[in-house]
């Protein structure tokens, strides 16, 4: 356990800290390591340092060994050595610290001493803790380091391998986010290699999440309602950003825009359900135009209709033929092909179910009653045979309180959450279907988490 971590759980810190007459302040964590250590930190108004008293030895410490305590924990220890320190400073060090887990020692050691630093944490405080973040890495000592803070802007972002001009300098300065930790800088890094940022300047801000969802479907800069923290949320809740990297044309078309009108969670995944099953026919099963279709669809009427038509041209045509490799099937006439084709899947048995079926809810244990089951309800349940097989789906079909299927995601043998629950030709089923069905996993689940998406 770090120090910081022993102090926040543990009021006998309170016992470990003294303060001289001079406001020097010590902290004594030789109860907590087993021999004699203290750590000497000197009063703001003498120039912030420290450095270790260790079995009577001291141990200096440059301004990048920061002994990893937060400072507003040293002001809850100690009022008078804190209020020394000037509250506009206390107030950006300890924004840092929550922001970014930034080393308060180093921050204060740099901005105590000299003004034109404070000067930069204060005005652009993202670039001055990436700037002091390099400076330790690379083991830049004290006086080179206020140097660097003393270089023009641009300069800096130079030296964080970042484009060198104002329009970046701009970027990072609308950068918003209380999830910016050590490694964004190589992310970063990698984002103005990739992204036509460029483009979004002219924002007023931009969360951190937004700037990762970029970097993973950088296509998405084109439609920058889908950077809104809600919609990114959104769009990952959904699953639907692996689509938006496999059509990224969808990005800008106004069947996308449509999602943003409704503003209903189960609306976009509802949405992603259905796109993602009319991509996954159309590959699978040769529409070389399907993207064209998709693309076409104004509406979520008019996606459906694509779906539905879809499905049903699967679900009525000739079935793959592993057993054609014999030569006497292909000189079957087509019904007999079909028919065959029929009665071989039912000898191929999927895994065991998860959970046990009852008389309402039962599992689809076979490739036949996967078939029959899209048939049945007018869905392309059939296309998650693999999955199944894979043992990372598993589906079962409800005969009450509503005839429906229910499609549930595994990891290493057990639910982990439901991917669709849906009636005849993908309608959407009543309250008492989904507490019906909720309650069945409930009973069931011994162990691990399940999330109704």
């Amino acid at each position: 356990m770090s120090v910081g971590s022993f102090c926040k759980v543990n009021s006998s810190c309170f016992d470990m800290v003294s303060i001289s007459a001079k406001n020097q302040l010590t902290i004594d964590f030789s109860p907590l390591l087993g021999f004699s250590n203290h750590l000497i930190i000197e009063p703001w108004e003498n120039g912030f340092s420290w450095y270790s008293l260790i079995d009577g030895q001291v141990e200096a410490a440059s301004w990048r060994d920061d002994p990893g305590l937060p400072l507003n924990m040293l002001c809850s220890l100690s009022d008078d050595w804190c209020e020394a320190i000037p509250k506009n400073i206390r107030n950006i060090v300890i924004a840092l610290e929550n922001k970014h887990a930034a080393p308060a020692f180093s921050a204060l050691r740099l901005i105590g001493l000299h003004s034109h630093v404070y000067e930069v944490f204060e005005s652009a405080p993202l670039l001055a803790w990436m700037l002091m973040l390099h400076g330790i890495e690379n083991e830049i000592d004290e006086v080179a380091m206020v140097e660097l803070y003393r270089a023009k802007r641009i300069r800096m972002l130079e030296l964080l391998g970042f484009p060198p001009n104002k329009a970046a300098l701009k970027f990072i300065s609308k950068i918003k986010g209380d999830e910016i930790k050590a490694d964004f800088i190589g992310r970063l890094r990698l984002f103005f290699q990739g992204v036509e940022w460029q483009k979004l300047v002219h924002e007023q801000s931009y969360q951190v999440s937004a700037i990762y969802f970029l970097m993973m479907c950088p296509k998405i800069a084109e439609n920058r309602r889908l950077l809104t923290k809600q919609s990114i949320k959104r769009i990952q809740a959904s699953g639907l950003l692996p689509v938006l990297n496999h059509i990224p044309e969808l990005i800008t078309l106004p069947l996308l825009s449509a999602l943003f009108e409704s503003g209903s969670h189960e609306n976009w995944r509802e949405f992603t359900t259905i796109l993602r099953d009319t991509i996954y026919i159309g590959d699978r099963y040769a529409h070389p135009d399907i993207r064209v279709k998709i693309l076409a669809c104004r509406t979520f009427t008019e996606l459906n209709a694509l779906h539905d038509n879809l499905v049903e041209t699967y679900l009525n045509r000739e079935p793959e033929l592993p057993l054609r490799q014999y030569s006497w099937m292909n000189i079957l006439p087509a019904p007999c092909r079909t028919l065959i084709e029929r009665v071989r899947m039912n000898f191929i048995h999927y895994p065991q179910p998860p959970y046990p079926g009852n008389a309402y809810i039962q599992p689809i244990t076979n490739q036949k009653q996967l078939f029959d089951e899209g048939k049945s309800q007018h869905n392309c349940v059939i296309t998650y045979h693999q999955k199944v097989m894979e043992g990372t789906y598993y589906v079962y079909k409800i005969l009450a309180p509503e005839r429906a299927t229910v499609g549930v995601r595994l990891s290493a043998g057990k639910i982990v959450g439901i991917d669709q629950l849906r009636l005849a030709k993908n309608a959407r089923p009543s309250d008492q279907t989904k507490a019906w069905v909720l309650t069945w996993l409930d009973t069931n689940q011994s162990e691990g988490s399940l999330t109704d998406e």
